[in-house]
């Protein structure tokens, strides 16, 4: 089985207490799956992103937890 579908989830805190933007995403053939920030995220904020497979109402674990730096400019 091939799961295609990810959630993401973004949070300003690293216990994920509270979500600035969640969502799913669609892989392509290669395996690849890219999410589009749905949300602004506040420029200079470090965020927080993890990632799980969905596949027909089951889950997978959340993934190991990421983060980033926003910059430039939010619109």
């Amino acid at each position: 089985v091939v799961v295609r579908t990810a959630r993401f989830q973004l949070s300003e805190s690293a216990a994920f207490t509270t979500i600035t933007d969640e969502g799913t995403a669609t892989g392509s053939d290669s395996g690849l799956v890219t999410y589009t920030v749905q949300r602004a995220q506040g420029t200079g904020r470090r965020i927080y992103w993890r990632a799980r497979a969905e596949l027909d109402g089951a889950v997978g674990p959340w993934s190991a937890t990421g983060e980033f730096v926003v910059s430039g400019t939010v619109t």
